[in-house]
């Protein structure tokens, strides 16, 4: 019983706190689902220059949708970025979790019936 505690005294010991996240700042989990989002439009406004397309203008219209769809803006968008960019803790958790939706989506759209 005592080896348990000890253990879990180590381990909270080990743990690293997050930075909290200011109140100007996107919450961590709506901020994932922007940045899957945004991810995927890079992917398609990209795919879409292959095709000959302005890749600023296709990527510029699909940002806008985001934002809009989030009710943010690019300004509110970028600030938040940065906060998180300068915090690797946040960052490196927030990237797992946008891979984790992106492969999410991914499997939902192979998965559908044709």
């Amino acid at each position: 019983m005592r080896l348990a505690a000890l253990l879990l005294l180590l381990l909270m010991g080990c743990s690293t706190d997050m930075p909290k996240v200011p109140a100007d700042v996107i919450a961590p989990e709506k901020m994932v689902l922007i940045m899957a989002d945004v991810h995927l439009a890079d992917a398609i406004a990209e795919t879409k220059a292959q095709q000959g397309a302005n890749e600023q203008q296709v990527s510029e219209q699909l940002y806008v949708s985001i934002f809009k769809n989030y009710d943010i803006s690019r300004e509110t968008f970028n600030h938040s970025l940065r906060f998180y960019e300068q915090s690797p803790e946040w960052m490196n958790k927030m990237y797992e979790e946008v891979q984790t939706a992106i492969s999410k989506r991914q499997n939902e759209l192979n998965t559908k019936p044709q």
